[in-house]
């Protein structure tokens, strides 16, 4: 039977831990990659607080009368409220409210 070298052997650990560490530290940057915001403040850009100290960027966008619906839209991944402007401002032509947020993050 062939014998494992004891440096061997802390190799394959460090090895078999350390692979599955580093992935999990970089996993969250490999999925959920904010761009560059694309868009400016403007009057219909608000901003909601998410905790004490931490505020997100949405556009709000009110109905066109009290009686309208309001749409509350999440966008995908690797997006912000810039990048759903048109799609925002369509719904608003046909009355309805919209509310576009971004993630904290992305955008502002």
């Amino acid at each position: 039977m062939k014998t494992v070298s004891r440096k061997r052997r802390v190799v394959d650990i460090v090895i078999l831990a350390g692979v599955p560490l580093m992935f999990y530290s970089c996993v969250n940057q490999m999925i959920f990659c904010p761009p560059a915001c694309s868009y400016a403040p403007s009057a219909s850009i608000v901003e909601i607080g998410v905790s004490e100290t931490e505020r997100i960027a949405a556009m709000w966008l009110p109905p066109k009368d009290e009686s309208d619906l309001v749409v509350l839209f999440s966008h995908g991944n690797a997006e912000d409220v810039g990048h759903n402007m048109d799609f925002a401002q369509e719904y608003h032509r046909h009355g309805f409210g919209i509310l576009v947020y971004d993630y904290r993050g992305y955008g502002l």
